[in-house]
């Protein structure tokens, strides 16, 4: 009998957490409460917008008011990538990147004749040999990716048909570019030194651990 009546009452305790936890379709950033939807890919949650937290480097081009929001995200230099992404996340790997394309890809119809892959560990490069239309990831259903340049010293530079992002490798200065129809890694000084007007800062997505 009191066997019976703990299972019971376990039963109820674990049916109310079940309840009381939120779904897990969104994150709530614990340092500014800023809250992402999330999208799952390969079993894998990202969130689908750029990270807007404020960090002690981060720039934003939308305004210049401390208390406005930085919708679209707030730009990074290299420098704080090992912290950027909150707790419980992590800042997203070419190799997650890589996993996306696959997805964007398969519901684009592209085949594996349609791609070209060039691999090095400076710049891996994929791309749709053949542009069409409805091949454009930046309309995709699956996740909201969409331009937003990037910041050299305190100058917004927005390129229309590219994204800029930062990616978790070892060599902190290594970058994303992505297009309309595939995506290039690559690192370099020339741009990325410890000059003011020289520093670029990109976005960043963030992934659940």
């Amino acid at each position: 009998m009191i066997q019976s009546s703990v299972r019971f009452l376990l039963t109820v305790l674990l049916c109310s957490l079940a309840q009381a936890l939120p779904a897990q379709d969104q994150f709530i950033d614990p340092r500014d409460g800023q809250i992402y939807e999330l999208i799952e890919v390969d079993g894998k949650m990202w969130f689908d917008s750029n990270l807007r937290f404020r960090s002690q480097d981060s720039y934003c081009n939308q305004k210049r008011s401390k208390k406005v929001l930085c919708e679209q995200g707030n730009y990074y230099r290299h420098t704080e990538l090992d912290s950027v992404c909150p707790t419980g996340t992590h800042l997203l790997t070419s190799g997650e990147w890589l996993e996306l394309f696959g997805k964007l890809f398969e519901e684009a119809e592209v085949t594996a004749q349609d791609i070209e892959i060039r691999s090095s560990y400076q710049s891996p490069y994929l791309y749709v040999k053949e542009k069409k239309e409805e091949m454009d990831i930046f309309k995709s259903r699956l996740i909201n990716l969409y331009p937003t340049g990037w910041i050299q010293g305190k100058k917004w530079h927005l390129n229309k048909t590219a994204l800029h992002y930062w990616v978790q490798h070892p060599d902190k200065k290594m970058h994303l570019h992505i297009g309309k129809y595939g995506f290039n890694r690559h690192t370099h000084k020339h741009h990325i030194e410890d000059v003011p007007r020289k520093n670029r800062r990109f976005a960043v997505r963030c992934i659940l651990d």
